[in-house]
């Protein structure tokens, strides 16, 4: 005779199933979620390599540093046997055309950085080259004609020499200081300096020095550029600071941006600018990281910005410290000072979590997008609660000829597309004269919205008939009845309503983006994609991620603390009494 299942194991396996289906499910809709927070806090650089947790940055004491680089996976069409013979071929000639480069960089210090350079150099050049090569000659070439390939494939494009600059600026990290302009208001580029390396002499550029208190130091790289190395024991290591000190003429203008082109170095320390002018000293009022291993510009902006700028604002503004001296005889004196602030692993990790929200705020008008955005979605959400309300009281509790007929012919409105409205709403809102203007967007609400004024209807419905029978007896008009006995009961419908009013509006993008021209009336949607379509932040994913998570915060925020009063209104409009 079979053994029996006990019930309570039956019924236990049960919800076992269905948990794991529910959390199933809900870690299917949370994925996306989870990966735009992660990717939020990534660099460039590690969207390009396509992992998905970002890398925690260490305390970096000392540059320039070599940068790891993976041996590159097996070709496909290349057996293992064949690969393990080969690889280290490949890998030998591409470190004998490293160390055999009059080109290759060096700084590095001890002999056991200058060993790991050349390895992973060769490992990323081994990459590039391997790329290059068709996958059919892994199966139909002899080891000498891989050979010649891998080296003719190098060599293809913009020759062997590139592809050795792109593996140097890979696997080599190094804090680059390229030169300096001036600009003054109206008169374009006053005062320019390079501070490469001059073919005649080895000197550094004249008025560039460091405190002599630092440990830092001032090189020339193979390259010719200029080289701020550094080397710190702890985090609480002083400041290297630097100094660069010129004059211009004073009738050149005023100076309007002082612009530093430099190439950081990825150690996550911290850039504080200063200048003195004629004696007056400017400070810095934020701080810049040296985020990622690439070329970028320190730009400080003395007084006012050209123009009302909607785009990105990435320069630093210099606040002035005591009173605006002019100073004696035709030159402007000048001085910036450049001071570096070594970073602790926790400090590291902090600034890269906040650096790419801080640039948000940065790249557009981050709170006249709030702004905007809050002011259309508090007066949909006031016309899409009233004007419910209101209409679905004139069908559900009062008697007039054509009422079932009127009903019907409004939630057939909801079977039309918006797209078959939007231009005749379009030419309408245009005639009367709200195109760029917020009307178009929040007016509607005010008319009535179908699926609302459905969801109402049903909920006012189960109100029990007495209760206006009592109230007409009190002498209350149908407006009054409204006011005082219906809307109280309907409150869980109506606060349901007026979440569902604000994910829509908040989210709104196609009707801002028709009826709006001027930037700055754009909602935070618009704006996002405003900063998006910029040619100059097109490939950077991670700041547009941090911009939509900063707008998907409030939503998520206001479902999760309403969500008792969206499902108690949703599932009471559904009892008909």
């Amino acid at each position: 005779m079979p053994k029996l299942r006990h019930p309570a194991w039956s019924r236990l396996a049960q919800k076992a199933w269905l948990w794991a289906l529910l959390l199933g499910g809900a870690a299917i809709f949370l994925f996306p979620f989870l990966w735009m927070i992660v990717s939020s806090v990534k660099t460039g650089e590690e969207v390009n390599q396509q992992t998905f947790w970002p890398e925690l940055p260490e305390f970096r004491n000392q540059s320039p540093y070599v940068i790891e680089s993976p041996l590159p996976p097996r070709p496909n069409g290349c057996d293992e046997l064949r690969w393990q013979i080969i690889q280290p071929e490949l890998t030998t000639h591409c470190s004998e055309l490293i160390a055999a480069d009059p080109a290759r960089p060096r700084l590095l210090k001890s002999s056991e950085e200058k060993e790991n350079f050349i390895q992973q150099a060769s490992q990323y050049l081994l990459q590039r080259g391997l790329k290059k090569m068709p996958e059919h000659l892994w199966q139909h070439s002899s080891d000498s004609e891989i050979q010649q390939a891998f080296i003719t494939a190098l060599a293809a494009g913009n020759g062997q020499d590139a592809e050795l600059q792109k593996a140097y600026a890979n696997t080599y990290a190094r804090l680059i200081i390229h030169g300096l302009k001036v600009r003054a208001e109206g008169a374009g580029v006053i005062y320019q300096s390079s501070f490469k390396k001059q073919p005649t002499t080895d000197e550094l550029p004249t008025g560039l020095s460091l405190d002599e208190s630092t440990s830092g130091n001032l090189a020339y790289d193979s390259d010719g550029q200029l080289v701020l190395q550094s080397h710190f024991s702890s985090s609480s290591d002083s400041s290297i600071v630097l100094h660069y000190q010129f004059t211009i003429p004073k009738k050149a203008g005023d100076i309007h941006r002082i612009i530093i082109p430099m190439t950081y170095d990825a150690s996550w320390h911290q850039l504080h600018a200063q200048l003195k002018i004629n004696g007056t000293s400017y400070q810095g009022t934020r701080s810049t990281w040296l985020a990622e291993s690439k070329a970028s510009s320190l730009t400080l902006q003395l007084g006012k910005p050209d123009s009302e700028d909607w785009g990105k604002r990435p320069w630093i503004p210099m606040q002035a410290i005591g009173d605006p001296q002019e100073g004696s005889g035709a030159l402007n004196h000048i001085t910036l000072t450049l001071t570096l602030d070594p970073s602790s692993t926790t400090v590291a990790r902090a600034g890269k979590i906040q650096r790419n929200y801080q640039r948000v705020f940065l790249s557009m008008p981050f709170w006249k997008y709030i702004i905007n955005s809050i002011l259309i979605t508090t007066l949909s959400i006031l016309g899409a609660v009233l004007s419910s309300s209101f209409v679905a009281y004139a069908f559900a509790r009062l008697r007039w000829p054509g009422r079932s007929i009127a009903f019907v012919i409004l939630l057939s409105t909801m079977m039309l597309p918006p797209q078959v409205t939007m231009i005749p709403q379009f030419l309408i809102w245009r005639e009367i004269g709200w195109y760029n203007t917020l009307n178009p967007i929040w007016v509607p609400t005010w008319f009535g919205i179908a699926f609302f004024i459905f969801l109402m209807v049903q909920q006012m419905k189960s109100i029990p008939r007495d209760l206006e029978e009592a109230a007409e007896i009190d002498g209350m008009n149908p407006l009054q009845t409204w006011y005082y006995v219906i809307v109280p009961l309907v409150k869980p419908a109506m606060a349901a309503i007026a979440i569902m009013s604000f994910m829509a509006s908040w989210n709104e993008f196609m009707a801002p983006l028709v009826y709006l021209r001027d930037m700055g009336r754009f909602p935070l949607s618009v704006g996002i994609y405003a900063m998006a379509a910029d040619e100059t932040m097109t490939h950077d994913m991670p700041l547009i991620l941090a911009g939509n998570l900063l707008m998907t915060l409030p939503v998520i925020i206001i479902f999760f603390f309403c969500q008792r009063y969206f499902i108690q209104g949703v599932s009471s409009a559904g009892v008909k009494g």
